[in-house]
């Protein structure tokens, strides 16, 4: 019968090695790791002020588009009344300016603002850009949360104004004509 011999000091190193591996794999498994190696990054206040800056002109882009969308097909001729034409039109910017403020507010909140601070920031946002004239700005690459803010917004906004246009064009169809008995 053969004995197998294994130096003692074998035996500890094995065993260190198998307590490291179980607790590296408790780490991984608990996040740990992915919490040290994975660096927060922090941006500044001139690059949040950029970041939102950009993430403004996106939204005010979106809805200036819409709105000129609408504006262009009321000039058209259409089978509905000026009246029902105007009635669409206000009723829509409406809608989008409320969805312009529900982006703007959803910015604030992105950037560490809450409450009543975020409507603010919001009704103030719009105000100036309102007034202000389609400036353009520098090309910035939007963080993932405020890109995600104004691309819903893009294409919500979309959205609204495709169905203004079809209201306007496509008049409600009137019953037609039964047989006469």
């Amino acid at each position: 019968m053969r004995v197998l011999r294994i130096p003692r000091r074998a035996l500890w190193i094995g065993l260190a090695v198998i307590i490291a591996a179980a607790s590296v794999a408790v780490a991984a498994r608990s996040g740990a790791l992915a919490s040290t190696f994975d660096p927060v990054a922090v941006a500044d206040t001139r690059a949040l002020g950029v970041q939102r800056t950009a993430a403004e002109r996106g939204i005010q882009r979106a809805h200036a588009k819409a709105v000129e969308q609408l504006r262009k097909t009321r000039e058209l001729r259409l089978a509905i009344t000026a009246q029902q034409a105007v009635a669409i039109e206000t009723k829509t910017v409406d809608e989008l300016r409320t969805l312009r403020t529900s982006a703007f507010v959803s910015v604030a909140e992105a950037l560490g603002t809450t409450g009543d601070a975020a409507q603010r920031y919001a009704s103030e946002t719009a105000a100036r850009l309102d007034a202000s004239a389609g400036t353009q700005s520098d090309v910035v690459l939007l963080a993932p949360r405020l890109y995600a803010i104004v691309a819903r917004m893009s294409d919500l906004a979309a959205q609204l104004a495709d169905r203004g246009t079809r209201e306007m064009t496509n008049p409600d169809p009137s019953p037609s004509p039964g047989r006469s008995p």
